[in-house]
């Protein structure tokens, strides 16, 4: 595709962030930028790590913080280290020309970059990856390959009952519809979704509707209930 083509529609991409202000600011000031180029931004909803992000409930990023201060290659040459002479090499290319970093923080990045291969292959295993995914039901537990209804339901914050439950199972085969066809699920099907709160009036904030509510957003981004 040139440059100079128009992105078509089907290429949309859709970035998640957190509610940071400095990234939130940032999506404000270009969204002419970002509509021009089909990037949709998606704020994550506040306190939903458990439910939208997976990566974060996995114990990969401590396990690389714990393993970061036993692995160096500080004190070898580079010309004794074959990737840290590569990263050496990269850093002084004409591809970085314009990166200015002093001399103790270029050589803490080269070291960095060249022993985050060791370590990763250390931390990143699909046990390890996977487990946030089981936690929080994008995975379930046994083949590893097809969301589980009760690892999503387990999310929920609330105290759903029993009718609670086999009414929104007996919703999911609608929900995974509605997605075929339409790529979320519009209001109506959602309206369904209310349940009766203590007070016998249909409220979408009732005890088990945080279910919906927190990924409300997520539907029109086509997450499944993540």
């Amino acid at each position: 595709m040139s440059t100079l083509s128009e992105i078509p529609a089907e290429d949309t991409a859709v970035v998640s962030c957190d509610g940071d202000i400095p990234q939130l600011k940032a999506m404000l000031e270009e969204l002419d930028l970002y509509e021009e180029h089909k990037i949709v931004f998606n704020k994550l909803n506040p306190a939903a790590s458990a439910v939208e992000q997976a990566a974060d409930k996995c114990p990969v990023f401590k396990e690389i913080k714990r393993e970061l201060p036993t692995h160096t290659v500080r004190d070898i040459p580079p010309e004794e280290c074959p990737m840290k002479r590569k990263i050496h090499q990269g850093f002084k290319s004409d591809k970085l020309f314009g990166l200015k970093l002093s001399h103790t923080r270029e050589h803490a990045c080269i070291d960095l970059i060249s022993v985050m291969p060791d370590i990763l292959t250390k931390c990143c295993t699909p046990d390890k990856l996977q487990s946030g995914f089981i936690k929080n039901g994008m995975l379930d537990a046994k083949s590893r390959t097809f969301p589980s209804f009760n690892g999503m339901f387990s999310t929920c914050k609330g105290n759903p009952t029993i009718e609670d439950y086999d009414k929104i199972h007996g919703l999911i085969g609608d929900l995974v519809l509605q997605y075929d066809q339409h790529g979320h699920a519009d209001d109506d099907f959602l309206a369904a979704c209310h349940i009766k709160a203590e007070n016998g009036e249909e409220a979408l904030r009732a005890p088990m509707t945080t279910f919906f509510r927190r990924n409300y957003s997520h539907h029109r981004c086509g997450g499944l209930m993540q």
